[in-house]
Formats: structure tokens, C-alpha cells, sequence
């Protein structure tokens, strides 16, 4: 649109401009000439009083051919095919009602390109043809035609040029999104325009600091755990060597201590370094829900399609994202629903359930980290208010997100949106 807007805009300012100052005015003195010497060949016809034929000297003046017609001409009359050729002959009429004042008949032939003037001059009638080019120059045309094949060829040139221009802008684009998803961005290389290529150069810097900071944070939990893990584990065998009742409580604070910082680790480590593979949706949520089905009356599954939905994924990762929905739901509810829905761009995983749901004003809180709800807060329903917060991160780290909302079975309803 950038480059044809104003390409088609001046054609058309240049047209209308040609119009009015070049081709009206060329034909406007075209047919006035044209017109007089017409008048002259009709007022010798006249002086001479010659009524049955035409005089020689009015044949060979003009380059027209001048003959006598028995055609009846009572009023102007105006006869042509052709937008062109319409505007020519009102010219013409024109300037011939200037000159003659009396009946005549334009006829204009467009195929044998000649015009021709029936002039009544009392008991006969005067045919005046013409070639059409003393009236109409074929320069309008070739004007015309080199004006549109010249801006087309030049459009599809610049076309071209901002393509190749464009084609860096998409390859960086597709790059950023893969990387947004955690997928493989392959070799990506600088290229295009200045602007395009400085944009490349830190697309690539950024992606090589956030990898770097991806290793190091990985190394650095690996020790974390080894180094944490390991007090806990004589501690653990210490107390179990203990038989009281506050060696009971002390294990069970242990046990939590443990489970916290496991949650920690999980919520800090991420996706790790999972491969990104092609896999079915349908047949992951089908293996989540076998996994966490104790009772077959506590989990539905419904799948009305039943095809198969490949989809670029980390399986490992989706699998706890499904799983930490369905096991949430478990916690407060009787019955969980789980479907698959499949739109345009994204497909939906919704978790329903039938308990008390979350609150509209808590809906977005619930995904900060170690946020916990009041009625959570106890020691039977665990966790350390991290599980739907990792829930979140493993969706945004695969392009979608997790949208929260109310379920038609009366509880809470939770949508995973993964990109196709």
C-alpha cells in the first residue's frame, strides 16, 4: 500500500491533468479548424449555386472528400461509439455551431477511423469525411500507454525491492517467536536494511544473555539442590532414630521443609533443558487423566473430534501444566471435567470442576508466587502456593496462556491456550 497509494494517486493527478491542459485543448483547436474550413467548403457551395454537383476547387482545397448526399438532415444530430469518441464529436459539435447555422449530422465511424458531416443547405445535402486524426491525436494513447506501463513496471520493481527488504523483518520476527516459545531458533543471521540489521544484532545478543543466564541458573540450582538435600537427609535419618512424640513433630516439619524446597527448585528451575517435540495434545491429556484418576467418577473426559492434534510442545512440561489443573481441582472439588476444544489459532484445554470455585477478585492473584487463598491455608491441601504459578509460566513459555473463569457445572473453569 505504501508504494501503489501513491503510484495509482499520481497516475491519476497526471490524467486528469493531461486531460485538461493537453488533450481537451489539442482538441479543442483540432475540431475549430476543422470547423472552419467545413464552413468554407459549405459558403462555396453556396456562392457557386451549383445545386446538383460540387465544385473542383472546394475537392482539392481541403484534404477532404466533399460529395453531395440525398440525405434528409431536419436537426443536429451527434452519432459515436466510445467514450473517446463521443468526447471528440461534442467538441466538434461545438465548434460547428459556432460557424453553421444550419441542420447538420456528425457521424463518427470508429471502424474505418473516419468522420464524416451531413450539412442541409436547402433542397440538397453536403457530406463533408475526414480522417478521424484531424479531429483526435493518436499521441493520447501512447501517452496513456506509457504512463501505466511505465508506473506498473516500476511498482512491480519497487515491490520486489521492498520484499527482499521485508524478508529480514519476518525471519526476525518468526526467530523472536520461536524463542518466545522456547522452540529452536536454528542459525539466524543479520541481514536487510541498517535498521533491520542493527535490530538482528540485538535480537541475537539478547537471546545468547537470556541463554547464558538460562545455564547459569541451572548450574547454580544443581549445587543449591545437592547442597540443601543433603543436610536433610541426615536429619531425616537422625530423627528417624529418635522415638518420641517431638521427634514426630520435627520429622513432619522436615517432611514440609523438604516439600518447600522442592517446590522452590521446580518453580526456579523451569522447563530445564526439555527438547521441544512434535507430539498428539489429545493423547498427553489422555495420559494426565490416567495418572490422576483414583476414582472413575472423579474425572470426565470429553473430546468430540477425536483427531489427532499435533502440536510443537515440551511434553514433560505440558503434562504438569494439565496435571497441576486437574490436581488443584481435585483438591476442592468432586468432580473434575476435562475437554478439548480446537479453534482458528489456538487449541483449548479446559479443566471444569463443581466446587466452591476462586472468587472474581482473586482470579488473578492466584498465579502470583506463594500466593495462597484463606481456605488453602492448611496443612491438608499442601503445596506452598506455587503449583499454579508454574502452571502459568510453562503456558507463556509456550506462546498461550491460562485463563481462569466460571464453569457451567457451578465451579471454577481453567483454559490452558497453546498456540497451533
Amino acid at each position: 500500500m505504501i508504494i501503489l497509494t501513491p503510484a495509482i494517486l499520481l497516475q491519476m493527478i497526471l490524467l486528469v491533468v493531461f486531460l485538461d491542459n493537453h488533450w481537451k485543448k489539442m482538441t479543442m483547436r483540432y475540431s475549430e479548424s476543422v470547423a472552419g474550413e467545413v464552413a468554407l467548403i459549405v459558403q462555396g457551395y453556396k456562392v457557386h449555386h451549383q445545386t446538383n454537383i460540387i465544385p473542383r476547387s472546394l475537392k482539392s482545397y481541403f484534404r477532404m472528400d466533399v460529395d453531395l448526399s440525398e440525405k434528409n438532415i431536419t436537426q443536429n444530430k451527434l452519432v459515436a461509439d466510445g467514450i473517446w469518441e463521443k468526447w471528440v464529436v461534442t467538441f466538434l459539435d461545438d465548434a460547428l455551431s459556432v460557424h453553421i447555422s444550419d441542420p447538420y449530422e456528425i457521424i463518427y465511424n470508429s471502424h474505418d477511423d473516419t468522420v464524416t458531416i451531413y450539412i442541409d443547405v436547402g433542397r440538397k445535402t453536403v457530406a463533408i469525411a475526414f480522417p478521424d486524426r484531424r479531429i483526435f491525436t493518436s499521441s493520447s494513447y501512447i501517452f496513456l500507454l506509457w504512463m501505466v506501463a511505465s508506473a506498473l513496471v516500476l511498482s512491480l520493481i519497487s515491490i520486489w525491492f521492498m520484499r527482499n527488504q521485508i524478508r529480514p523483518i519476518r525471519k526476525l520476527a518468526v526467530a523472536a517467536d520461536r524463542f518466545g516459545r522456547g522452540l529452536d531458533v536454528g542459525v539466524f543471521k543479520a541481514s536487510g536494511a541498517r535498521e533491520v540489521r542493527q535490530a538482528s544484532h540485538a535480537f541475537i545478543v539478547m537471546r545468547d544473555r537470556l541463554q547464558r543466564q538460562i545455564d547459569q541458573r541451572t548450574t547454580m540450582l544443581a549445587g543449591i539442590s545437592h547442597d540443601l538435600r543433603t543436610p536433610l537427609t541426615r536429619l531425616k535419618l537422625g530423627l528417624s532414630m529418635i522415638d518420641s512424640e517431638d521427634a514426630k513433630d520435627m520429622t513432619r516439619d522436615v517432611d514440609e521443609m523438604d516439600s518447600m524446597i522442592n517446590g522452590y527448585l521446580d518453580f526456579v528451575r523451569g522447563d530445564g533443558d526439555e527438547s521441544v517435540e512434535k507430539v498428539d495434545l489429545s493423547q498427553i491429556v489422555e495420559h494426565v487423566i490416567d495418572l490422576n484418576k483414583k476414582d472413575q467418577s472423579k474425572i470426565s473426559y470429553k473430546d468430540d473430534n477425536k483427531e489427532i492434534r499435533l502440536l510443537a510442545v515440551k511434553p514433560l512440561s505440558i503434562q504438569r501444566c494439565i496435571g497441576n489443573l486437574i490436581r488443584n481441582s481435585l483438591k476442592y472439588a468432586e468432580n473434575v471435567f476435562v475437554s478439548i476444544e480446537q479453534g482458528d489459532d489456538y487449541i483449548l484445554i479446559h479443566v471444569d470442576d463443581d466446587g466452591d470455585g476462586i472468587p472474581k477478585e482473586h482470579r488473578d492473584d492466584v498465579f502470583k508466587a506463594f500466593y495462597r487463598l484463606d481456605k488453602a491455608r492448611n496443612s491438608s491441601t499442601g503445596g506452598v502456593g506455587l503449583g499454579l504459578t508454574i502452571t502459568k509460566d510453562i503456558a507463556l513459555a509456550h506462546g498461550g496462556d491460562i485463563l481462569l473463569s466460571e464453569s457451567s457445572y457451578g465451579g471454577l473453569r481453567a483454559t490452558i491456550q497453546l498456540p497451533i
